[in-house]
């Protein structure tokens, strides 16, 4: 089922698979990428209980047991219901079932909030720990926003512009399983600088995870026609700018609290790093 929120300014649409958006429009633009298959077929995912991926797609935990989650997940593929809606927020829930403990054996509500004001659209995510033990789990967004956003345009017309100066390397994937991290090879991404020009060949092999950024806020635009969004993500700890290695027209920007597992971690989820 989908529905929409807005404001004088804003309008933005949403889908109860997933609890994901599917729209946001402003001034006559659409900001959200629209999915084409031949690119990337999705457009906002929630990533939850995981970002990223596991090694193996295998999750330990404490209590023992060996569970299969996918990357990113199992949050996108599941039916929320609609917990409440005016005009302008929107509030999506999700409760673990047998169906979710056979991936995830923790009990939860998931909450999905959207929210619109002016020309600004808010996420919130509320995780509630349902059982008796503790509750590991990450927590990101993954929403694609169109690039370039007139016509006439080059994806290189755009950058990313931080909020603050930054030297920022990143992971490598692993030689041995390409979703994964290398903690011991790292490419530098942002040198002393607050700027981020946008290219296909930022991405030849997955998404860049910057785990250790000043900055709690970012733009993209194109600087000659000042167009593009801003992301604010104060509340967490990473990020991450992806695109397809097919130079679709699109770029993804990504908060998360977590990231795929890395070189040096074991496969159990109350081990890993935040």
């Amino acid at each position: 089922m989908n529905a929409s929120i807005h404001s004088a300014e804003l309008t933005v649409s949403s889908r109860t698979l997933g609890a994901m958006l599917t729209s946001i429009q402003c001034d006559g633009i659409e900001y959200l990428w629209q999915g084409d298959p031949e690119f990337w077929a999705d457009q906002a995912p929630v990533c939850f209980p995981i970002c990223g991926s596991l090694r193996g797609n295998r999750a330990e935990c404490s209590q023992g047991e060996v569970k299969d989650i996918k990357r990113h997940g199992f949050a996108r593929f599941e039916e929320f219901c609609e917990e409440k809606r005016t005009d302008s927020e929107l509030t999506y829930l999700l409760r673990s079932s047998e169906k979710t403990k056979a991936m995830y054996p923790y009990d939860f509500e998931f909450r999905v909030s959207y929210a619109v004001e002016g020309r600004s659209l808010t996420f919130r995510y509320d995780i509630t720990n349902t059982g008796k033990v503790d509750l590991p789990f990450f927590i990101g967004g993954h929403p694609a926003y169109r690039c370039p956003l007139l016509p006439g345009e080059d994806y290189t017309d755009y950058e990313i512009r931080f909020e603050k100066e930054e030297y920022a390397d990143c992971m490598y994937p692993l030689e041995s399983e390409k979703t994964l991290l290398d903690e011991d090879r790292r490419r530098v991404i942002v040198d002393h600088d607050k700027v981020l020009k946008l290219n296909h060949d930022l991405f030849p092999n997955d998404g860049l995870v910057f785990d250790d950024l000043r900055s709690r806020s970012l733009c993209y635009l194109n600087p000659k026609t000042g167009k593009g969004v801003r992301v604010d993500f104060s509340d967490f700890s990473n990020l991450v700018i992806w695109s397809t290695v097919k130079s679709a027209e699109f770029v993804a920007i990504e908060p998360w609290n977590g990231f795929s597992t890395k070189s040096s971690e074991d496969d159990v989820l109350e081990h890993k790093d935040n």
